[in-house]
């Protein structure tokens, strides 16, 4: 039998167990009545607009004991410093799902294990437009067309800065057409609202009525041909007869009505890569398929850059794609039938494996119907595309094989 044994206690011992347990109650209680600074957002208005992607505004109550941070219920948004900042810059990502839209933001106070969550700060972001007015430039006469891009974002309004001789025909179009009633020079403003988020741009134009000393260029020359798979042009004038009042400083190039660009040269082309001055974009490379359009060449005078009349134009049909087949030391591909009913055949002979992509195009150079990339072995080839849903019309059947482009026109039935 074991008998047990007493220790008698002293009153050291005595006081050191009554603390510990006194400790123990007065933490247990902190934890029971976990107290937290009330976490108080401070942004007037509390329901906000930001115009772009970043907000500026967020404002808190920073607590007395523990911390505090910012949360956005949007994911990725990143918080400048620091979202334990009271007062941090918000930006929202908008690339992938979470593009402008209504982000809700909280204020969080922490302490120990206890949190507090503040009243919600409401901001719905806002794009803001891209825009352009387009290039200032002279006209002979008191009627010019704008211009002018934008990312079809909101509504846009043309005003002008000196106005009152001025009508604009149709004020929310980038591209309508504007009345001057005297010659001079006009800086218009083209403006895009969306939802409040404003973007301004100007664009000077002056007005000239004197046609007399301007002279146009001479000899206009223009000729395309096709190398598979490279398209080439040479585009050529001769300088205009000198004048006595005004000085010449270079030449405007146009397609149609639209300005391609301004050069001192009398010649543009795209002849081999190493004789080049221009890429065939101008005729709708990079893959960009643009329908017929006339060639006008100006001549540009003084530092106004008034312009001449244009006498000559000429006429481009675009890419030169009317090649029976497509064809290089790598791959020949034939098309049939084409025109085409329902779908078209292509036959090929492939020098490596390819992994070959289609793109259909419409005559404005518009994806219309994508088809999967496919693997192909070397050797002969067959695939039939099928778009038997197409309207009848013009087509561009774009062929992507490997780094490479071609192109091929075809026509529906």
């Amino acid at each position: 039998m074991v008998l047990p044994i007493y220790y008698k206690m002293t009153n050291t011992m005595k006081t050191t167990i009554i603390g510990f347990i006194l400790f123990v109650l007065f933490y247990n209680n902190i934890f029971a009545q976990c107290t937290v600074q009330p976490a108080i957002q401070l942004v007037d208005p509390s329901d906000s607009i930001a115009c772009g992607n970043v907000f500026t505004l967020l404002n808190a109550q920073s607590p007395a004991y523990g911390y505090g941070y910012w949360k956005d219920i949007e994911p990725n948004t990143i918080f400048s410093p620091s979202p334990t900042s009271p007062n941090p810059i918000a930006t929202i990502d908008t690339i992938g799902i979470n593009d402008f839209c209504y982000h809700h933001f909280y204020w969080i106070t922490v302490y120990m294990t206890c949190r507090d969550t503040s009243s919600v700060v409401k901001v719905k972001f806002v794009k803001v437009p891209t825009i352009n007015a387009g290039a200032d430039t002279s006209v002979i006469g008191l009627t010019t067309t704008f211009h002018a891009t934008w990312d079809s974002v909101g509504i846009g309004y043309w005003y002008c800065l000196n106005s009152g001789n001025d009508s604009v025909v149709d004020e929310h179009s980038p591209t309508t057409s504007v009345n001057v009633t005297q010659a001079g020079t006009y800086i218009f403003v083209w403006q895009v609202n969306n939802l409040g988020c404003v973007a301004s741009d100007t664009v000077q134009i002056t007005f000239n009525t004197s046609y007399t000393q301007l002279n146009s260029i001479k000899n206009l020359y223009f000729y395309p041909w096709y190398d598979c798979p490279n398209n080439y042009f040479q585009l050529k004038w001769s300088p205009p007869d000198s004048s006595t009042t005004d000085t010449l400083v270079g030449y405007n190039i146009y397609r149609n009505n639209v300005l391609y660009r301004f050069q001192t040269d009398t010649t543009m082309h795209h002849l081999i890569p190493q004789d080049t001055n221009c890429s065939d974009n101008f005729l709708g490379g990079d893959g960009v398929v643009f329908p017929p359009f006339y060639i006008h060449v100006t001549a540009v005078y003084n530092l106004s850059h008034i312009e001449s009349l244009y006498n000559d134009s000429a006429l481009c049909m675009g890419l030169a794609l009317n090649t029976k087949e497509i064809q290089d030391n790598n791959i020949k591909i034939e098309i049939s039938p084409n025109p085409f009913l329902d779908y078209v055949i292509l036959k090929g002979q492939l020098k490596n494996q390819e992994d070959i992509s289609f793109v259909l195009l419409n005559n404005l150079g518009q994806t219309i119907k994508c088809y999967p990339i496919k693997s192909f072995a070397q050797g002969e080839f067959t695939f039939s595309l099928s778009a038997p849903e197409l309207s009848k019309g013009m087509y561009y059947l774009k062929i992507i094989v490997g780094q490479k482009v071609y192109f091929k026109k075809l026509s529906k039935l």
